[in-house]
């Protein structure tokens, strides 16, 4: 899984004032005082060389403090010293003998992992969330970022880092330091470390103090995307690979990951199946270090995939063993030629129960030499004295839990894999992959509806299945794939610009696929029933409240002739885009979405398979979508019956063109504790920690808490307006500033555009009031 990272955002404006019993458990200190700390994710925190290591053939070395992770200009002129740097012993987890990696310190370790003018925002990951704390005057001293190396299980990161004790230490640091709690934003696999501080820490702590330490040191938990029944994409990373965007091969992908113990950390389990409680067994006498029980309760047997949508992995077993699961390539080419109609394949399948539990590596361990090293890193998660990571959560013991994931993206949820007849790391293709899209359930890539303007690069698609797949997306965001009859050609260029360009037909949906689909889908790297076990921490009775995330009032596309062109360089590779022909002319635009809005460029050009951008028409100040809405479209359910261990759907309506953002609270069942699940339409797994929706709805939720007039328990959804000059915006079809009742038409020397010169009235310094 790709980075996949953890969040804090702290709060906010220094308000010296004291909060009632209304705002968050039982608190009453200075909530200008609060700490944020930061706990990212997987892959998400850079790694250093702690060693001197030559390269040959290459003019670049690998000297002390020099960037690891993640240092493209070395990866691509050094991919083996690169490897060296950043591979585990698949067994004890120690460094390669000639290169040790460590993880970085800091702030700086977690907002870009390749800093750089070009590489910097393609790596960009908690950049914008302290961009946002510095907008709103957090101090600096209340910002602490605490990376780990994301490659150790939690036992070693204890055992060599001592990073668990270094975690309790930054938490009373915090503390003394600020004179308050703390909020922990975690995202990813970043929840998956602080569920196991938490367990790790009953054990550091007399049973008698440790809520009471809880109580004290943080103030709120927000669980940002995470991963709570295991990921199952972390199942293709370990049998065939996922560079995830780096220039790597998915065979060296899958050496790398799957000599990382958190691969392991990451898999999916069933809900139903729990193990022995190390921590009681120790106070009660019992051996810490036994091996603890693993058992399913009968649920488990009685339905079907294990409470997930289907079967994670279907798997075809050559029925007749003919070289040994490690061959040379000779051996390969032997035995393609031999008769192969001896005997059927096998085809097996397996639940996230029988993965967890290693009845999947055992029954490929004659075919593949990753099993065995697999399974003894499994082992070790089953008999870890702390916590079996996997099992499923409880609801934290802290006093505010907020569990905030995307949904409604297109997921995958199961694989088709057989041997593909090469050698070792590549020894297994995919031949199908199922997703769930939207409450279904499909054994192809969802392909786009009867359009005709599309055009797809060769450099876009990838032979998945024995079929060409090619990935685009819709103006809103939404991403999709393309089926394709055949590899498409490459663009001809005339002048620099797309000239005629051969268009792609189209094809139908894919296969509908029998199942047990969630009422939504995942956030496209986690499924739904993963990300959305936290319902399960909410009480018998929910308030629900669903309100869109932006305006829609903003157009979707604007005519090219309402600005001036202005040149600049982009420089940077992009390989998915949106088109649109301008009518009357043979010139077609191409964007490239993104979080933030939709950058128009025109293709100039490219070189060996990627397209490179170098000119540009930027439209981004007005065709970016803003996070405020009027309150026209608010939708409230109040006291919604919940059965423990069922979905919590709303009988809410749906507009086809809006993103909503759905707020499931509970202040009730647990007396001083606040539990709430937001659920944002279309937030993708990546990128959902530079999601402007959530940060304004983080800061606004702790701005209530902060502030002691506030006369609920949860901040109002009723409205949202802009909360900064970005978030003002010139409306086209008025002829004046969007939100005049907040926002004035200012220029300032050097606006380039009318949505530049937009910006907050001076009078607005009581915005955060009206969200009380």
């Amino acid at each position: 899984m790709r980075v996949l990272i953890i969040v804090l955002l702290l709060t906010l404006i220094t308000v010296n004032q004291h909060g009632s019993a209304v705002n968050g458990g039982d608190f009453t200190g200075d909530y200008s005082k609060l700490s944020g700390i930061i706990i990212p994710g997987f892959a998400s925190t850079q790694l250093r060389a702690w060693s001197i290591l030559d390269c040959p053939y290459s003019p670049l070395d690998f000297n002390p403090l020099d960037l690891v992770w993640l240092d493209t200009t070395k990866l691509l002129s050094a991919v083996n010293c690169w490897l060296k740097c950043m591979i585990l012993d698949p067994y004890n987890q120690t460094d390669h003998p000639e290169c040790r990696s460590r993880p970085d310190s800091g702030l700086s370790a977690i907002t870009e992992l390749d800093p750089g003018y070009i590489t910097g925002p393609l790596s960009s990951v908690w950049k914008e969330w302290i961009k946002w704390c510095i907008e709103f005057g957090i101090e600096a001293n209340a910002i602490i970022a605490v990376p780990y190396d994301w490659r150790l299980s939690p036992s070693k990161l204890e055992e060599r880092d001592l990073y668990f004790h270094k975690l309790k230490l930054t938490f009373e640091t915090a503390l003394k330091l600020r004179g308050g709690p703390s909020l922990v934003f975690a995202h990813s696999l970043g929840n998956n470390v602080f569920r196991y501080f938490l367990e790790w820490l009953k054990l550091e702590i007399a049973p008698k103090h440790y809520f009471q330490w809880l109580d004290e040191h943080i103030h709120a938990y927000f669980a940002v995307g995470a991963p709570l029944l295991g990921s199952i994409e972390t199942v293709k990373a370990s049998l065939s690979g996922l560079s995830y965007g780096l220039p790597i091969s998915e065979g060296t992908a899958r050496l790398m990951f799957n000599s990382f113990a958190s691969s392991i950390w990451m898999l999916p389990f069933s809900k139903n199946c729990r193990a022995d409680n190390a921590y009681w067994k120790h106070f009660s006498g019992g051996s810490r270090h036994g091996h603890h029980m693993y058992h399913c309760e009968e649920q488990e047997f009685r339905s079907n995939f294990s409470g997930f949508p289907t079967n994670i992995i279907n798997i075809e077993i050559p029925s007749i063993r003919r070289f040994d699961a490690y061959p040379s390539v000779a051996e390969v080419a032997e035995a393609n030629l031999s008769s192969m109609e001896c005997g059927l394949p096998t085809q097996l399948s397996f639940s996230a129960r029988e993965i967890s539990d290693g009845t999947f590596f055992k029954a490929i361990e004659d075919y593949d030499p990753d099993s065995k090293r697999l399974l003894y890193q499994l082992e070790k998660y089953h008999s870890d004295p702390i916590l079996n990571p996997l099992t499923p959560w409880d609801r934290p013991p802290i006093k505010n839990v907020f569990c905030i994931y995307g949904l409604d993206s297109k997921t995958e949820v199961g694989y088709y894999f057989a041997p593909s007849g090469k050698p070792y790391p590549d020894n297994w293709i995919i031949t199908d992959v199922i997703f769930e899209v939207e409450g279904s359930l499909f054994s192809r890539p969802l392909v786009l509806e009867s359009l005709s303007y599309f055009i797809v690069l060769s450099s876009m698609a990838s032979l998945i299945g024995g079929s060409w797949v090619a990935q685009v997306y819709k103006i809103d965001d939404s991403k999709h794939a393309l089926m394709l009859p055949s590899r498409p050609p490459y663009t001809k260029l005339a002048g620099g610009l797309i000239s005629k360009p051969p268009f792609v037909t189209l094809l139908k949906s894919g296969d509908l696929v029998e199942g047990n689909p969630g009422a939504a889908s995942g956030d496209d790297t986690v499924p739904y029933n993963s990300l959305s076990f936290c319902k399960n921490w909410l009480g018998s009775k929910v308030n629900i409240t669903r309100t869109p995330q932006m305006s829609n009032s903003v157009p979707s596309i604007i005519p090219l002739n309402f600005y001036q062109i202005p040149v600049f360089v982009v420089s940077r590779v992009i390989k998915y885009f949106i088109l649109f022909p301008i009518s009357g002319s043979d010139i077609i635009l191409v964007c490239e979405p993104s979080m933030e809005g939709v950058h128009i460029f025109f293709i100039l050009p490219k070189l060996g398979d990627e397209v490179i951008l170098t000119l540009g028409v930027s439209i981004l100040p007005q065709l970016q979508l803003k996070p405020e809405h009027d309150g026209s479209d608010v939708q409230v359910e109040l006291n919604v019956e919940h059965h423990h261990g069922e979905d919590i759907v709303p009988n809410m309506t749906r507009s086809p063109r809006v993103k909503y953002i759905t707020f499931y609270e509970d202040s009730e069942s647990i007396p001083g504790k606040r539990t709430a699940v937001w659920e944002l339409d279309k937030a993708s797994h990546r990128n959902i920690v530079r999601h402007p929706v959530l940060m304004r709805e983080l800061w606004l939720q702790m701005w209530h808490d902060i502030h002691p007039d506030a006369k609920s328990r949860f901040v109002t959804k009723a409205k949202r307006g802009p909360l900064r000059d970005e978030d003002c915006f010139w409306d086209y079809g008025k002829a004046r500033c969007a939100w005049p009742e907040y926002c004035e038409y200012r220029y300032i020397f050097g606006d380039v555009h009318l949505g530049q010169s937009c910006r907050l009235k001076n009078s607005s310094a009581d915005l955060p009031l009206h969200y009380l």
